[in-house]
């Protein structure tokens, strides 16, 4: 009895060891299942031993017998050559564990890694095909291949070939970008993109289950490299089934048992709910293709299913930011999605504070040091490229900012948003021909899109070319058509043409298409601004700038005014700097200082030290108004430090200060810059 509870607690001990190893060292499973297996043999052995040495003790103890039998099988039982039996059987798992990572990492024989024996190279980019589906189940096929997807990209080892590259290259072969790729497509895109690897699957009825079965193809030779199957008994466990078969896909291709144990579950990282995870997949589809109305209302459905969906709450925050829609409910999203970070994978986990530093806290070190995070273990990371990018933009680090976007442009069919960056980059640096040139690749990659569209007209723009500006606009206008997010926006440029070239009439009628689009889309602003204050300011303006008719502008803007229900709105949402800076314009400083006052006094704290460079622009037009020069070139400079990313504000501001101070040297240097 005792002999055996020792043998447990010196078991529960090795196992303990065996265990923390196996985590440590990356081994493989079969060690661990190796010590149970030798431990269960030694069971018995131990107690025969124990016996037989009991039996001599009590001998000795009476004078019997003094010393062990030199012959028979009881001899063998002593507590010496146990032990020692016990550390030559461990001793051998060690060295039969020891060779097999050693062929492992050399890649030899059938346990060697494809990276290892040169089949494929560190961080390889595979084409993942859509599954063959054969259950009644349609949209399981689907779900299963973005669940492999999402799991894959937690490897440091391996990357897939993302949605919106296959997407370019289909474009190329003059196919349709939304095309089902199959594994014979998959093949032959593979094959035009130099890409050594297909992965494949199908799912087969079982029962009230699944059957899940994926291989890894060879390009060209059409060679299984790995091959895996595994069952689920439902739906609800064929999450758990992908999982398996993806580790023993990035297992068998070179990654460290260790990182792949790391990971957490993929069910954790997701859903259980294959419900919220297609609306999941249909709204990032709608945000690709420009429709981010549905994208929005499909995510909405998504963490409705599923509170806890902690990545689909991320990406509602990110499409909200980038249609410019309600803050409160894009922090909101983000804020729920940093609440659920142990339910994303690290990647995703480093992703989300990222955004959520930079948009919601505003706290740009803290988003950098995430971004660098996701970089450090994934180098070819486009999101974390462009957003780091983005940035360095932002504080005025434009050289820092190209070099990341070119290098994700290196990459090879970069998103689209990476080509806008780098052309916004090149121009903040004086670098116009080479922000040209870059449009030219942009164009290529993308032929249709209605931003690359944009961009040309702005460069068409900037030349002065105004016809071939408007006939790009109008082009993309009505290729939109039941778009109102572009139409809206192809609206607001077409009046911004229309009206640099004086034709304020036709701006004007833009302006009112661009405001129906808007109220179709529901954005905030034509909720705060009453069409009727909103046209009116605009008419104020018009007076004030271009027809150099003050007095009619004052008029204009008090008439907007009696439209606008100030004390309805937020204090934060009332557009006190636009009117200060009118009446500043306007030549009525005094009313510029008392909605200043107004701000000052109604603002919260928070609130006003995230609007501090508007502030001092602010200050900047009152001071200039009053002829206090002096102050308003220092309240405009201080603008610039504030915005280090932005080189043309407040330019042409200090310039027409110089100019009516009289200083015509300086008002001419700035005016040129």
């Amino acid at each position: 009895g005792r002999a055996a509870g020792l043998f447990a607690l010196a078991a529960l001990g090795a196992l303990a060891i065996v265990y923390l190893l196996m985590h440590q060292l990356g081994l493989p499973t079969w060690v661990f299942y190796g010590a149970i297996v030798l431990l269960v043999a030694g069971f018995p052995i131990m107690l025969l031993t124990g016996r037989h040495e009991r039996k001599r003790a009590v001998a000795r103890a009476t004078g019997v017998m003094t010393a062990t039998p030199a012959t028979g099988v009881q001899r063998h039982f002593t507590w010496s050559k146990a032990a020692l039996g016990g550390g030559i059987a461990f001793g051998a798992l060690a060295l039969v564990a020891a060779v097999y990572m050693a062929m492992r990492v050399l890649g030899i024989g059938p346990v060697g890694t494809l990276v290892a024996s040169g089949v494929l190279g560190e961080r390889e980019r595979l084409v993942l095909a859509r599954f063959e589906n054969s259950s009644s189940d349609t949209t399981l096929a689907e779900t299963v291949t973005e669940l492999f997807h999402i799991d894959l990209t937690q490897s440091p080892t391996v990357s897939v070939m993302e949605a919106s590259q296959v997407g370019i290259v289909l474009r190329r072969m003059e196919r349709d970008p939304g095309e089902t790729v199959t594994l014979e497509l998959a093949t032959e895109i593979a094959e035009r993109e130099g890409i050594k690897a297909v992965l494949a699957g199908e799912i087969r009825p079982l029962g009230s289950g699944y059957v899940l079965s994926a291989r890894l193809v060879a390009v060209g030779t059409g060679d299984v490299l790995w091959a895996g199957r595994e069952n689920a008994a439902s739906a609800d466990q064929v999450i758990d089934a992908v999982d398996r078969l993806s580790a023993s896909l990035r297992e068998k291709v070179g990654e460290s048992l260790r990182t792949i144990r790391g990971d957490p579950p993929l069910e954790r990282v997701t859903t259980r709910s294959t419900v919220a995870l297609r609306k999941l997949l249909e709204g990032s589809r709608a945000n690709d293709v420009g429709d981010v109305g549905r994208a929005i209302s499909l995510l909405e459905e998504a963490v409705a299913e599923d509170s806890g969906f902690a990545m689909a709450w991320r990406k509602l925050g990110v499409v909200l930011h980038n249609t410019g829609r309600d803050r409160e409910r894009r922090d909101s999203a983000l804020s729920q999605a940093m609440r659920l970070g142990d339910r994303l994978t690290e990647r995703e986990r480093y992703l989300t504070e990222g955004t959520y530093y930079q948009l919601v806290e505003d706290d740009d070190q803290a988003a950098i040091a995430a971004y660098r995070s996701v970089l450090d273990k994934y180098p070819d990371d486009r999101i974390a490229l462009n957003n780091l990018a983005n940035i360095y933009g932002s504080l005025g680090r434009e050289e820092e900012a190209l070099e990341l976007r070119l290098r994700s442009i290196a990459l090879g069919h970069a998103p689209a948003v990476t080509y806008q960056g780098t052309i916004n980059s090149l121009y903040q640096l004086g670098e116009a021909d080479s922000a040209r040139q870059v449009l030219g690749l942009y164009a290529e990659e993308y032929p249709n899109q209605p931003m690359m569209i944009n961009f040309r007209a702005a460069f068409a723009s900037a030349s002065g070319e105004y016809d071939s500006a408007q006939a790009i606009l109008e082009n993309l206008r009505d290729s939109q058509r039941g778009n109102p997010q572009w139409e809206m926006l192809a609206a607001f440029q077409l009046a911004s043409v229309a009206g640099v070239r004086g034709k304020l009439t036709e701006a004007r009628r833009h302006l009112r298409v661009a405001r129906d689009n808007a109220d179709a889309l529901g954005m905030t602003w034509t909720q705060q601004q009453p069409r009727e204050y909103w046209e009116g300011q605009i008419r104020a303006w018009v007076l004030l700038q271009w027809n150099d008719d003050p007095d009619a502008a004052v008029r204009e803007m008090e008439a907007a005014l009696a439209h606008l229900p100030m004390d309805s709105l937020a204090p934060e949402d009332r557009p006190y700097f636009g009117l200060v800076t009118f009446y500043a314009r306007a030549g009525q400083p005094e009313r510029a200082r008392a909605y200043l006052a107004e701000y000052e006094a109604e603002v919260d704290a928070e609130t006003r030290a995230d609007d501090e460079e508007g502030w001092h622009f602010q200050q900047a037009e009152l001071a200039l108004a009053e002829g206090r020069y002096e102050d308003a070139l220092a309240e405009y400079r201080r603008f610039r430090e504030l915005l280090p990313g932005c080189a043309m504000c407040a330019l042409f501001e200090l310039a027409a200060a110089f100019d009516r101070m009289g200083e015509t040297d300086s008002a001419i240097a700035y005016y040129e810059q």
